[in-house]
């Protein structure tokens, strides 16, 4: 499978050189969690996602070496937060900026709670098992690649696993996609993460208008352990 890896990596490399500036509009489809009990009020939510996720859209943003990833302006349902539900529920939590060659991402957070700032985060370096199964995206033949993933419950504690699905695109050999994912020799066109699918809808190559970045304000960087601690504390506070 490392063989597969190279051979993906150098036949792109011309077409890299050529479309070194892109956009990659992804909408989202929020489906099933067998985790979430039909029966308790996350499932309410849940639904009201689920059928407000076609008003969602994202964009992906590569300017050289920089990429950018961000939530496209929408008309907030201040009735029933339906959208605001379909926001948490894509797993998307703020904007995500990375430059290609750096081991590092930074994500830019306004909150009611801690305000503006923003967190440097280490890229982290999946697992990801590379196969030979194929299918067509956008125009582009792309190849499946998938890892177990784990996140932990910031009030419990606890850890739960699910398996991420990428199709990527060796043609667009940018080693990144939605959200954080990246580590990939080739563009993640399609995520697949807890029934919770990404899909590229629209690829624009060298567009007329310089991609949309906005680089993170580092005065405002803040510790991730302190801005947990925080949080835990404002829900959790002590007598």
């Amino acid at each position: 499978m490392r063989s597969l890896f190279f051979i993906l990596f150098f036949s792109s490399l011309n077409l890299l050189a050529q479309n070194d500036k892109l956009n990659v509009k992804y909408d989202v489809i929020i489906g099933d969690d067998d985790k979430i009990s039909k029966d308790n009020i996350i499932s309410v939510y849940h639904k009201s996602a689920s059928e407000n996720a076609k008003y969602l859209s994202f964009t992906l943003s590569v300017n050289n070496l920089e990429t950018y990833f961000y939530v496209n302006n929408t008309i907030e349902d201040s009735s029933s937060g339906g959208i605001a539900f379909a926001k948490a529920f894509s797993g998307f939590t703020s904007t995500t900026y990375s430059e290609l060659n750096s081991p590092y991402y930074y994500q830019s957070f306004d909150e009611s709670i801690l305000g503006k700032y923003v967190l440097q985060k280490v890229k982290i370096k999946y697992n990801w098992r590379l196969t030979t199964e194929t299918k067509d995206i956008s125009g582009f033949l792309c190849y499946k690649a998938t890892f177990e993933d784990v996140v932990t419950n910031l009030l419990s504690g606890k850890e739960s696993k699910f398996l991420v699905t990428a199709w990527y695109a060796p043609q667009i050999p940018i080693s990144s996609g939605p959200l954080f994912y990246n580590g990939l020799p080739g563009l993640i066109l399609e995520l697949d993460r807890r029934g919770v699918v990404f899909g590229a809808k629209q690829i624009e190559f060298n567009p007329i208008k310089e991609p949309y970045i906005e680089r993170p304000d580092l005065n405002k960087l803040r510790d991730a352990k302190e801005v947990e601690n925080l949080k835990l504390n404002y829900f959790n506070p002590k007598e």
